[in-house]
């Protein structure tokens, strides 16, 4: 996505909300549950995404775990080369979303809300060698699109579908998260 860039990339991503009921699946650990796998994996494909090309590593890793023993919170620090990417995942924070990308001569941030623009437009935000200009993008379910995708594909129609060596990519960095953070 930002493969182009030149010099070192410092990236923040991160997708927190609050107010899980005690009875939600997010806070069963035989159903997945935890958020680093319910949202953390958003956060981790924007740092994938915007970290290039290369074998990504863990610096460091923690977990707040809830009393079903699933993470309530997880933070990241990943790295790629000279690249650094700062990741968090919660569902105990009060919400909040973005994803900011940071070069020598480049600052992209993508503000609330950059994972699920269903309530209200999302703004990306670019300054290039001083130089600041704005795209704006209209509310729409992120989700909704995605699953009307996926079905246009499976009926053999064209739309486009994210590779599959990018979520396997996302999968990978996710586990090693959360091996890292001594989780599962």
């Amino acid at each position: 996505m930002l493969a182009g860039l030149a010099g070192p990339r410092e990236v923040r991503a991160w997708f927190t909300f609050p107010g899980v009921p005690v009875d939600n699946y997010r806070l069963d650990p035989t159903r997945g549950g935890g958020a680093l796998l319910d949202v953390g994996c958003y956060a981790v494909a924007a740092a994938l995404a915007s970290l290039g090309v290369g074998e990504v590593t863990v610096l460091h890793a923690q977990q707040h775990r809830g009393p079903s023993g699933v993470d309530l919170t997880t933070s990241a620090v990943l790295a790629c080369g000279p690249s650094r990417a700062e990741v968090t995942a919660s569902i105990e924070r009060d919400e909040s979303q973005g994803w900011r990308v940071q070069t020598p001569d480049l600052v992209v941030d993508l503000t609330e809300p950059a994972f699920t623009s269903w309530r209200a437009p999302a703004a990306l935000r670019v300054v290039e060698d001083g130089v600041a200009r704005s795209e704006q993008f209209a509310a729409c379910d992120a989700y909704r699109l995605m699953v009307e995708a996926v079905s246009a594909r499976i009926a053999g129609d064209s739309a486009w579908v994210l590779p599959l060596t990018t979520s396997t990519a996302v999968a990978g960095a996710v586990d090693l998260i959360d091996t890292a953070a001594g989780g599962r």
